[in-house]
């Protein structure tokens, strides 16, 4: 919902409809359909970015509309994800940090920020992600949510949850 905020606030030129998708889809890898499927990928977010791709290609969109796409999911969780790695992943990786755990929440105005809070509240979005994160992160030691939940991952959603 603040990536295209956050587009126009640094003036980020972004494709829409894959930003869109790449929103929607970007926790794809964590779905039973998806997740540990794949032996040769150690993350979620790799396995959604590859699951994304597939999908994109069945619906006649462009090789490079396709490979985007995947690496804005599967860059997500990395600790920073700049602009020359595509402007939907930037955003993506920008929007994704803000709502877990609030990364940079005072570049956008309160006012903004209450209001998508009142039309999308997180109910019990951090304690699912919370219990996910750590529960992939036991599944696959050498994945990135195991490297972030190490970091202390699930203590910064807690303390984003308890300052909202």
């Amino acid at each position: 919902m603040l990536g295209p905020s956050t587009g126009q606030l640094h003036q980020i030129r972004v494709d829409d409809g894959l930003f869109f998708s790449a929103c929607v889809l970007h926790d794809l890898g964590l779905v039973a359909a998806h997740n540990g499927l794949d032996g040769s990928r150690t993350c979620f977010a790799e396995e959604g970015g590859r699951a994304a791709h597939a999908y994109a290609l069945q619906h006649q969109q462009t090789p490079e509309r396709c490979d985007r796409l995947a690496d804005a999911i599967s860059l997500h969780l990395n600790v920073r994800v700049g602009l020359r790695q595509g402007a939907e992943a930037h955003l993506l990786h920008e929007r994704t940090t803000l709502g877990m755990v609030g990364a940079r929440g005072r570049e956008l105005h309160a006012n903004t920020r209450r209001a998508v809070q009142r039309q999308y509240p997180r109910l019990d979005l951090a304690e699912q992600m919370q219990a996910t994160m750590q529960d992939h992160a036991l599944r696959r030691p050498t994945s990135r949510a195991a490297w972030l939940v190490g970091l202390g991952f699930n203590g910064m959603v807690a303390s984003h949850q308890r300052r909202q």
